[in-house]
Order: structure tokens, then C-alpha cells, then sequence
């Protein structure tokens, strides 16, 4: 928790994170009410999910009600997650292609454990599953409908188109053409593939993410799209960086995306 010490004066407060605080001659005082994280049942919580044998045994039982949870709704999960398995041998051959070696990686992203994943984002389970989270969490804001996902960033990159085209009018005076469009955190592509739909005309579209694992799904989908269409599929790069020093020279991109992340 925060404690907040104020300096001496008599002089009774809230601190900028809503704890009483009091100032007294003398000396520096600190009150502060006893909230939630400071209950005996929050504390044991907290120990439980920290210690990692009790957080597997309780967020692989969660998992597992959420996959039950995905099937009744008509989402294969745990097929999906078989068939992601089964090309392994493949994924582990993108991920060492894209792996940048020199690449430091964050200690907001290497240090926490994003999602509940021992290794946070660094890790197969994270990339093999993400997609259906996505598909499952989004679905009950959409009438419990399973491409509740694609719909809600159908919306957002219909809103970010409209004001791509009132920057380009009204700042440069030109037509709304996409040459280049930058998806940043592109996880495993959701959102990279979507809006490579929104500016179709677009030469180049680049995914950029600090999880090798992601963009290694992200290649693996990529190829089976070249596979279809090979000149679709040549547009399409991606880059393991963080998305606020990806190193890449100013003013390339038309587009920069950036959902959910």
C-alpha cells in the first residue's frame, strides 16, 4: 500500500490517492484508512497467487472452466489449441527467425506476469491461446456472439480511418491513400490483418511486437496466406521491438495502429 507523509501544520486532507492525512506540529504524521488489499483475505489471496504451485493448480482450474465455457458456446478451444501443438516444430522455426538477440527486453513486459502466465507473453501458451481469449472475453459485449472480437475492432478501425482521412485533408490536403500502415503490439495479427482490409491498396504493412512467440503465430498465419495469395502475402513484415523504440525512422507510415494493448 501507499502511505502519504505530509509535513507538520495541524491541517486535516486527502492525499492524491484518497487517504486521510494529517499535518502536526512537530513532525510527520501518516493516517491511512485500511481498504481492501490491507484485509486478512486479500493478503491470503495475494499469497496464493504469488506462490506459482498454488497459481498453476488455480489458474489451470480457471482455464480449464473457461474452456468448457468456450466449447458450450461453440468456440473448439481446446482443438485449437491441439492444432497450435501439432505445428510447434514450425512455430519454433519462425520464432528464431524473428527473435532480435540484441533486443533488451522491458522489465514491464519480461518481469510481469501478464494474463496470469508464469512468463507473462513470453511463452507458447500465451500465443497459442490468445486468440481465443479474444473471441471468449469480447463475445459478451456483443450478445454473447463469437465474432463479438472482430466486430469491436471493425468499429474502432472504422474510427481510425475517419480520422486518417480528416488529418490527411485537413493538414496536408491530400487524398486519404495509405502507403505504409504499422500495427504496434500486433500480438498474433488480429488486428494487422484487419487492417490491412481497411487500407487495401496499401503496399507494405508492418506488425511489430515484443513477443517473439506472438509474431511466430503471427508468421505462421502469414505463410498459409502466401500460400493463397502470394502477392498479398509479400506485403506483410514483421519486427520483434517494443513498440515505443522500434527503432524505425520518423514519418514512415501512413497508419499506426494500436489495439488492446
Amino acid at each position: 500500500s501507499v502511505e502519504s507523509a505530509l509535513p507538520v501544520g495541524g491541517e486535516k486532507g486527502k492525499d492524491g490517492f484518497g487517504k486521510e492525512s494529517q499535518k502536526e506540529d512537530g513532525g510527520l504524521v501518516s493516517l491511512e484508512k485500511k481498504g481492501v488489499t490491507d484485509s486478512l483475505a486479500f493478503r491470503f489471496l495475494d499469497w496464493c497467487f504469488s506462490t506459482w504451485p498454488l497459481n498453476r493448480l488455480i489458474m489451470g482450474q480457471f482455464r480449464s472452466q473457461q474452456a468448457d465455457k468456450a466449447e458450450e458456446m461453440g468456440l473448439p478451444w481446446r482443438d485449437e489449441i491441439h492444432r497450435w501443438e501439432q505445428q510447434l516444430h514450425f512455430l519454433e522455426q519462425h520464432r528464431a527467425a524473428l527473435t532480435d538477440a540484441n533486443l533488451e527486453i522491458p522489465r514491464y513486459y519480461a518481469e510481469a506476469p501478464i494474463h496470469a502466465y508464469e512468463k507473462g507473453n513470453l511463452c507458447w501458451d500465451s500465443a497459442i491461446e490468445e486468440d481465443l481469449w479474444a473471441k471468449l472475453m469480447i463475445a459478451p459485449l456483443f450478445g454473447g456472439s463469437l465474432e463479438g472480437d472482430e466486430l469491436m475492432r471493425e468499429v474502432w478501425l472504422s474510427e481510425t480511418k475517419k480520422i486518417h482521412e480528416q488529418v490527411m485533408q485537413q493538414e496536408w490536403k491530400e487524398e486519404a491513400k495509405a502507403k505504409r500502415v504499422i500495427d504496434l503490439g500486433c500480438g498474433t495479427g488480429l488486428s494487422l490483418f484487419m487492417a490491412a482490409r481497411a487500407w487495401p491498396a496499401a503496399p507494405e504493412y508492418l506488425g511489430i511486437d515484443l513477443s517473439p512467440f506472438k509474431l511466430a503465430v503471427t508468421a505462421e498465419k502469414l505463410e498459409r496466406l502466401e500460400k493463397e495469395n502470394e502477392k498479398e502475402g509479400n506485403k506483410f513484415s514483421l519486427k520483434h521491438a517494443a513498440a515505443e523504440s522500434s527503432g524505425l525512422p520518423s514519418e514512415h507510415f501512413d497508419v499506426a495502429t494500436l489495439c488492446l494493448v
